[in-house]
């Protein structure tokens, strides 16, 4: 961790504009964020904050593509505030793993100023959708809706060339604080993704002082296929005497951070991240290796009935990404005989 210290005098402060930029050599990724007086606003770009029952709101990292123009506040300082659930989060971070179903995420946001409090994300298609269901989509997330009244959704390949299919009925969810999520899916080919091929949402709304477009496309660049290990419940469990054991996958060494990560017992699917916490399986999301050129690792947890464990039932980690010659590894585990 290296930490930088500007000092300034009071009067560059009010009359004059910071930032700090990072530049990170060994990956070749830049990032520059604006400072902002703490009397003014909080910008926390890359944390959201997360509610547990029982315990205390704190603070956990997001995605790189989380949108920058946020401002975070303390409830204290906030009338009203958005409550996410975990299907709309899924969209937004289609790489986060939810651990328990018995959470809720709260987002405190406040526009910068001069701005719609209406934000617009696109999102490309999950690892999962692209090589396994061969139903890849392309999602339209549009969020802080004051009503869905003159609301505009509309899809474009800005590169030209082919035909858009028909997008999926639009999805309008109403959300705690009295404002509207949009959701619109555009279905796409895999060739075209695979291909680079570029497409367009375009949003407007009567709140918004102009339409505002997004686009989104494969990004190019060499992949890294993932090394996957599954790993037996630790002796310490085993030797416990909780009902429950926890087996491990370990994937790690990816490049880019788009992965999915399947739990399998007995050949009987347990289904991806999107529900998979229903069946005692949570994934972590991809964070960077430390030296790894850029790579990614995360890990998945399962928990098994201590019984089916000792009987012997076969569990089976299956991960998805562009990198495998396949498009998809599994690794396997089970009791074995006299353990």
């Amino acid at each position: 961790r290296k930490v930088s210290r500007l000092n300034v005098t009071a009067a560059e402060w009010r009359d004059s504009t910071f930032s700090c930029r990072v530049t990170h050599e060994a990956t070749g990724t830049e990032w520059e964020e604006p400072v902002f007086s703490p009397e003014f606003s909080l910008f926390l770009s890359e944390f959201f904050l997360l509610f547990l029952p029982e315990f205390s709101p704190f603070l956990l990292k997001s995605f790189r593509f989380f949108p920058p123009n946020f401002h975070f506040f303390s409830p204290n300082f906030l009338p009203s505030f958005a409550l996410f659930s975990p299907q709309i989060l899924t969209q937004i971070f289609p790489n986060f793993r939810f651990f328990s179903s018995n959470f809720f995420f709260s987002f405190f946001s406040f526009p910068a100023p001069g701005s719609s409090p209406i934000s617009v994300f696109i999102l490309p298609p999950s690892p999962s959708d692209l090589y396994i269901t061969q139903t890849p989509k392309i999602s339209c997330l549009v969020t802080s809706l004051p009503s869905d009244q003159d609301l505009s959704i509309t899809w474009s390949r800005p590169s030209g060339g082919g035909a858009l299919r028909e997008p999926l009925p639009l999805k309008l969810t109403n959300q705690y604080n009295g404002t509207f999520t949009a959701l619109s899916q555009l279905p796409v080919t895999t060739a075209d993704w695979e291909g680079g091929a570029s497409f367009a949402c375009r949003v407007g709304h009567a709140d918004l002082p102009a339409p505002v477009e997004r686009t989104m496309e494969k990004r190019q660049g060499k992949s890294l296929p993932p090394s996957v290990y599954l790993i037996p419940p630790p002796a310490d469990e085993l030797s416990g005497p909780r009902p429950t054991l926890s087996l491990t996958c370990l994937v790690r060494g990816f490049f880019p951070e788009n992965i999915d990560v399947q739990w399998q017992k007995n050949h009987e699917s347990l289904g991806f991240a999107q529900n998979a916490e229903n069946f005692g399986a949570s994934t972590a999301p991809a964070r960077r290796e430390k030296g790894g050129a850029g790579s990614f690792f995360l890990y998945s947890r399962l928990e098994v009935e201590r019984e089916e464990w000792e009987k012997g039932t076969t569990f089976v980690c299956t991960v998805v990404h562009e990198g495998l010659p396949l498009r998809f590894v599994q690794r396997s585990l089970h009791r074995n005989p006299g353990n």
